[in-house]
Formats: C-alpha cells, structure tokens, sequence
C-alpha cells in the first residue's frame, strides 16, 4: 500500500484487527515476531502485548503505539466512538497559497488516531519497502502512561544502536533527546542525526519532550539510546475529533527515517 492508503487504512481499524494485520504482514515479509507477557488491562487478548519484529542483525528499531486515546473508556465516555472515517481533503492553504494535503476524520467527530496510527504506519510502510535489516516496536496503553512499555524486557534492544519512536504531534521538524531533562540520547547520535537531517534538506530542531515509552525504556535500562520524532498530526489533545495528519510532514518523516536505516 501506498503510504496514504495505509495511513487511512489503519487509523480506521480498531487495535486488534491492526495487530493481526501487521502480524501476518510482517512475518511473511521474513520479520521473526517476539512477545512479552504484558497483559492490557482492556482486553485479555495475547494480541495486546508488546510486539518485536526482527529482521537480520538491526542497528535500528523504530517504535510506535498501536493505542489511540478513543481506545480507552474514559475517553469513550466522554462521546468518542470506536473508529473515524477517514477522509483525504486538499485545499489552499490561505497564509501561503500553497495546496495541502490533509487526513482527518469526514465530520471531526471521532479522533482521528494519528496519535499514533500515523508511526505505525510509517514504520510498517518503510520496512515492507524494504530488504534492510531493521526492527520494530509496537506497544500499546501508552495514553494512559506507557503502561506496556514498562514492562518491556526485550533484551535485542539492547544490542541495537538507537531506537527511534514515531510519536511526537501538534509541532513540526522536531526531534526530541530529552524528557523532564533528562537525556535519553548521547550528544555523538543526536549531531549524527541532526546531520542526516540537513543532508535531506529537512532540518530538525532538538527539543525536550514529555512522557514516551522510549523514555521508560531507557529509564528501565533496556536500551541505550533512543529518541522521538515529530511526524505530521496535529490538534491531537486527547480524543479531540478535529486531529488531522499533515501528508507533507508525514512524507518528509519518512524520508528521515529512511536516510537514517540507510545510514546506520
């Protein structure tokens, strides 16, 4: 699928039908599959635990949560149905003239999910257009906490350089190495970074960011070094319906993150 068509596709599908999607689709794409014994507290299912996907010696693991804020009850109660329809619109960008291209649920009811449907969805659509070895995290109850990502205990990551989460919105051209202060990525991997960045032609400003799984990964001491992106959805305030993706952003996340695997 192509990159848009995937965004729409799995912000429209609820958690487990995306799991069991990215499952069979991975693994026939040669990706080995290993779980933890985390257990959400929403659904018993096996489903619901934290995914590693593995695919040759990687030097990369990219992360996202497969969770949005409409999965949760306290969320559902206050009006947020089970999935959007989603809708691509382009229209004239009235500050400069410019066409843009957006996704956002049809009537701005429902959350849309690019908080963080959008990573995932960039994640999967890089590593199946690709023969890299490279690997991918996908957790879940990040919105209420990064409850999963706590009880990771994957001891691959550990032996891989950088992992690199797709879960940062309502800001443009970021890159965050930093949470409450503290440094989640050493000063060599941020510059190198920084540096792929400018060679595509799409700087990145270095921020401090808020609560993310990759943080308590790192906190927990089960990987080494990690940051988180901004990739393209905004107005993402909980299960707000008028959250949109910005296509523009969402392709330029990706060709980051493609120089990055490549570069690795």
């Amino acid at each position: 699928m192509e990159l848009v068509e995937t965004i729409v596709t799995f912000c429209e599908m609820d958690e487990l039908e995306l799991r069991s999607f990215l499952i069979k689709n991975l693994v026939l794409k040669g990706f080995s599959l290993k779980r933890d014994n985390y257990k959400s507290s929403r659904n018993p299912s096996s489903l619901l635990g934290n995914m590693l996907f593995i695919r040759g010696n990687p030097k990369i693991c990219f992360v996202a949560h497969t969770d949005v804020c409409r999965d949760h009850s306290f969320m559902k109660a206050n009006g947020a149905s089970a999935v959007p329809s989603a809708v691509v619109r382009v229209f004239e960008d009235a500050d400069t003239g410019e066409l843009k291209t957006i996704i956002h649920d049809e009537e701005c009811k429902t959350q849309l999910g690019g908080d963080d449907r959008l990573g995932v969805a960039l994640i999967y659509n890089l590593i199946m257009n690709t023969d890299k070895d490279v690997a991918a995290l996908f957790t879940t109850d990040e919105e209420i906490g990064t409850v999963s990502a706590a009880q990771v205990s994957f001891n691959e990551l550990l032996e891989m350089d950088l992992l690199v989460q797709i879960d940062r919105g309502n800001h443009s051209n970021q890159l965050v190495n930093s949470i409450y202060g503290q440094k989640i990525c050493s000063d060599f991997l941020v510059k190198k970074l920084c540096r792929i960045a400018v060679e595509i032609g799409h700087p990145r400003d270095i921020v401090e960011g808020m609560l993310t799984d990759v943080a308590t990964i790192i906190e927990n001491g089960v990987a080494r070094n990690a940051v988180n992106m901004t990739c393209g959805y905004h107005n993402s305030y909980g299960s707000a319906g008028d959250e949109y993706i910005d296509v523009k952003e969402a392709l330029e996340t990706k060709k980051f993150m493609k120089a990055i695997l490549d570069k690795f």
